[in-house]
């Protein structure tokens, strides 16, 4: 092996180089990059020179291993490996691993996608009783989003179920108590319609009310009491399910069958926001009071 500063024999001269000086930046470079040269030398270059003729010494191979790698003995062609080759092609197999730790890292496998988070519940405590409703945020990821924002503002907490359809839907989360008049509380922008992500307006679904704009859905939700296959994209846009009822379906029948009346309620006008006092049919004669929503 070479001394510290010295460089390891050329492989084709058999003579060392001359020392390289010290100030010269340059070929300080190219002296630490000639010991690999060499070393690439030796696996590449080196095995294709190590067939030397020599008929007095000859030895046939006894199986195929027995020739050097990509080459072909013709018949009748004596071949012999020169022992300096051979000593160099062994150094080389040797030092492979050194060659190989000089490759630079691969670069790390990019980690595989986290699957998909469980669906998130939220608890609605009415002054009928409990429902929990399990949200599909796969399916529809911007109206859940979008309802449990409403729900961690505690928007819906005071709320009622302002509309009342047996046979149809409840229809609630957009009117509080002021008084002895149901007020429309304020909400946000429109959201992006999700009614084509295949989830049918079932029995016990949870979806968006909306105005005929598909993408006017706020903060009013309502709940299916039965299958409402009109409400299914396409028609008009389809109203987006975004998650169904899993406790408190019974909770659900009772609203329903409440007593309703036509009623003046207080609104706001969707696209100013003043409010504006309207008859109002189908509305619950005893309200029915959303006391908390808590996401789960």
């Amino acid at each position: 092996m070479s001394a510290k500063g010295t460089h390891a024999p050329s492989p084709r001269t058999n003579q060392s180089p001359t020392s390289t000086p010290a100030n010269s930046g340059a070929d300080t470079r190219n002296s630490k990059r000639e010991p690999l040269r060499c070393l690439l030398y030796l696996m590449i270059a080196a095995p294709l020179p190590l067939i030397s003729h020599n008929t007095r010494k000859f030895t046939p191979p006894q199986r195929d291993q027995d020739l050097p790698t990509g080459t072909c003995a013709p018949p009748n062609h004596p071949l012999q490996l020169c022992p300096m080759k051979r000593r160099l092609a062994l150094i080389a197999i040797a030092l492979f691993p050194a060659i190989a730790l000089c490759e630079p890292a691969k670069e790390a496998e990019k980690p595989a996608a986290p699957a998909a988070a469980k669906a998130s519940k939220v608890r609605l405590k009415t002054t009928q009783g409990v429902i929990v409703i399990e949200l599909n945020a796969e399916k529809a990821p911007v109206t859940v989003a979008n309802f449990l924002s409403y729900v961690n503002k505690k928007h819906y907490d005071g709320t009622v179920f302002h509309r009342v359809i047996d046979g149809f839907m409840i229809q609630g989360g957009g009117f509080a108590l002021e008084g002895k008049s149901l007020v429309e509380k304020e909400s946000g922008k429109g959201i992006k319609n999700e009614g084509q992500n295949g989830l049918s307006n079932d029995r016990g679904t949870i979806a968006m009310a909306r105005t005929n704009d598909p993408n006017s859905a706020t903060a009013q939700f309502f709940i299916n009491v039965k299958d409402n296959a009109m409400l299914n994209y396409p028609n008009n846009g389809g109203y987006a399910v975004f998650g169904k009822v899993t406790e408190g379906m019974d909770v659900v029948d009772k609203i329903k069958a409440v007593g309703t009346g036509t009623t003046t309620l207080t609104m706001r006008h969707p696209a100013t926001g003043d409010k504006m006092e309207a008859p109002s049919e189908n509305v619950p004669s005893e309200n029915v009071v959303i006391k908390s929503a808590t996401a789960e």
